[in-house]
Parts: structure tokens; C-alpha cells; sequence
């Protein structure tokens, strides 16, 4: 995350495949089904959701077992990137 001058929002740097990670996890509801989907091993989508998190600062996803849920924070950017994702396509 960097830091801009007082008064301003911080802004945080991610790309459009962490995004488009995420929205297959939402879903699909399932880190191993959003895996298969992007061609990616699920450790490898699980690293970028726990990294995504972090530059975020927030948790994104509840793990209701093998189910994935989005939290409100999740639900947000979930909208977020469908916008940012259809843009760029």
C-alpha cells in the first residue's frame, strides 16, 4: 500500500488477474473450482487471495469448510471487479 499525501486516500496496487482470481473463487464459491478455472494449482490461488487480503487489509473471503463465501468487504470488491474486469475486456 502507498501512502499519498495527508488528507488523501491510500492506494492500493493490484493487478486484474488477482481480480479476476477472485471473482472465479466468489463464483465458483470454491478455491479448487476457481484452481481449475484459471488453469492455476489451488495453493497458487489460495497464496494470491491470502496476498490480496493483505493489501487490502481486510479478510475477503469466509472458508465455511469447502465452501467460500464473500464478507461485505468481499461482496464490495466482488462489484468492483466485475466493473474493472469488464472494462478491460
Amino acid at each position: 500500500m502507498k501512502k499519498k499525501s495527508s488528507g488523501q486516500i491510500p492506494s492500493i496496487d493490484f493487478d486484474l488477474r488477482q481480480l479476476e482470481i477472485f471473482r472465479k473463487v466468489v463464483e465458483l464459491e470454491s478455491f479448487s473450482k476457481a484452481a481449475e478455472a484459471v488453469s492455476l494449482a489451488q495453493a497458487s490461488v489460495s497464496e494470491r487471495i491470502a496476498t490480496l487480503e493483505n493489501m487490502v487489509g481486510t479478510r475477503l473471503l469466509d472458508r465455511l469448510g469447502r465452501q467460500v463465501v464473500p464478507t461485505r468487504a468481499g461482496e464490495l470488491l466482488y462489484k468492483h471487479a466485475l466493473l474493472l474486469l469488464d472494462r478491460s475486456s
